[in-house]
C-alpha cells in the first residue's frame, strides 16, 4: 500500500501559531490513527479502552495542579526499556531495534517541509527520505504518535535544530491545544536510540502551560517557581526556525556537557497567568507557544519511585500510573520528592543558564 505524503510549510510566523483550531494537519492524522485502529488492531501491543486507561484524580504542588492518569499496559508492554548508557552520545547501532524495522501497517504517512507552500497538502508521492509520522504502538493515550525525522538517515537520539523545528511546525498546524509534542534523550527515559519526538492528546492544561517565568535572554525564560529547575522558550517576535535556533543553542550547551534532558513542546495560556517580568518587558506580547527544555539527573542517578517515575509527562504535570488502585500512594510529598530529586539544583542550573 502507498504511503501518503504530507506536505507542510517551511516557513511559519508567531502570529499563526496564535489560531488554534482544528487543521487539515490533525484531522487528517487523527483519520488515519483511526484506520489504523479499526483495519490493523494488531499494529498495537494494546489499544486504549475503559478497562485499562483513564483518569484519576489531581494533586496540588504548592500553586501547581499536577493530573494524574492511569494506563494499564503502557509500563509492562513497551517495545523498548529505557536504554543504559554511560553517555548521552550514544551511537547509532543499526543492529538494534530502530524505526526502520517497524510494521509497515504502524507508518501512517510521511511528512514533507515545503519552503514554497503556505498550506498543508497531501500525495501519494512518497519516498523515504522525508521524516516518518508513525503509531506508537504502546499508546500513552489518544492518537500516541512518533515524529521521526529522515528515518533513514538513522540519526541517533541526539535533538537537531530540525528536529526542535520540524516539533515546534507540527504542534502549530495542528492547531490542538489538546496536543504535546515531547522528547526524552539518553539517559532521560529514552527507550530507542534513534532520532524520534512523541507527540500525544492531553485533555488537561498541564501547570508547565501557565507556570510564570523569569525572563533570561531573548525569547528565554526560566519557571519562576516550579518543582523542575527548567528554561522556557517563547515564540515571541521571531518565526518558529529563528526560536528553534535558540532553543538548539541551550540543547547544544546540554549535548556538550553530556547532561539528561527533557523537552516539551505545548500551546500556553500566558494570559491566564502573566509573564513575571521586569516593567521594561512588559511590552513584549504573550506567546501561544511554549518549548521546556528540562536538564535531570541521569536515570542511574536518580531516586526511582515505585510509583512515579520522573520522565516528561510528569515533569510537566501528567502523573501516568500503572495501576489506579495505586493513585492514594501518590501523594503531594512523595511526587516532590521524586521531582526535586530528577531535576537540577539551584548551582548546577545556574551554570547552565550562564552559558545560553
Amino acid at each position: 500500500m502507498e504511503v501518503p505524503l504530507i506536505s507542510i510549510p517551511k516557513h511559519i510566523s508567531a502570529n499563526r501559531a496564535k489560531v488554534q483550531d482544528a487543521t487539515f494537519l490533525s484531522t487528517l492524522i487523527g483519520l488515519m490513527y483511526e484506520d489504523v485502529e479499526h483495519q490493523h488492531p494488531d499494529a498495537f501491543k494494546y489499544l486504549l479502552t475503559t478497562d485499562n486507561f483513564g483518569s484519576l484524580c489531581t494533586r496540588n504542588i504548592g500553586r501547581h495542579t499536577f493530573f494524574i492518569d492511569y494506563n494499564k499496559n503502557r509500563f509492562n508492554m513497551k517495545r523498548c526499556g529505557h536504554i543504559s548508557s554511560d553517555t548521552t552520545h550514544l551511537s547509532f547501532e543499526k543492529d538494534n531495534f530502530n524505526f526502520n524495522k517497524i510494521k509497515s501497517n504502524e507508518i501512517l504517512c510521511y511528512l514533507k517541509q515545503d519552503a514554497d507552500t503556505d498550506i498543508c497538502s497531501v500525495s501519494t508521492e512518497s519516498t523515504e527520505t522525508y521524516h516518518t509520522i508513525a503509531i506508537n504502538n504502546c499508546p500513552l493515550s489518544p492518537e500516541h504518535i512518533l515524529i521521526i525525522p529522515e528515518a533513514s538517515a538513522c540519526y541517533n537520539q541526539m535533538l537537531t535544530k530540525e528536529a526542535v523545528e520540524l516539533g515546534v511546525s507540527y504542534l502549530i498546524l495542528s492547531g490542538n491545544p489538546d496536543l504535546r509534542v515531547v522528547f526524552n534523550s539518553i539517559k532521560a527515559f529514552a527507550s530507542v536510540n534513534h532520532l524520534h519526538l512523541q507527540a500525544y492528546i492531553c485533555p488537561h492544561r498541564l501547570p508547565v502551560e501557565t507556570a510564570k517565568l523569569k525572563h533570561v535572554t531573548h525569547s528565554c525564560y526560566v519557571f519562576a517557581d516550579y518543582p523542575v529547575r527548567g528554561l522556557v522558550y517563547l515564540l515571541q517576535e521571531e518565526n518558529v526556525e529563528q526560536l528553534s535556533k535558540q532553543v538548539y543553542k541551550a540543547v547544544k550547551v546540554l549535548q556538550d556537557k553530556d547532561i539528561p534532558h527533557n523537552m516539551m513542546i505545548t500551546f500556553a495560556d500566558d494570559t491566564s497567568s502573566p509573564l513575571q517580568q521586569s516593567e521594561q518587558d512588559k511590552s513584549r506580547p504573550s506567546s501561544s507557544v511554549r518549548v521546556c527544555l528540562w536538564p535531570v539527573h541521569p536515570i542511574d542517578e536518580m531516586k526511582l519511585d515505585a510509583y512515579v517515575r520522573p520522565a516528561i509527562c510528569e515533569i510537566s504535570g501528567h502523573i501516568i500510573l500503572s495501576d489506579p488502585e495505586d493513585v492514594d500512594k501518590v501523594t503531594e510529598e512523595r511526587l516532590i520528592d521524586v521531582l526535586n530529586a530528577a531535576g537540577l539544583n539551584e548551582e548546577e542550573f545556574s551554570e547552565i543558564t550562564s552559558l545560553i
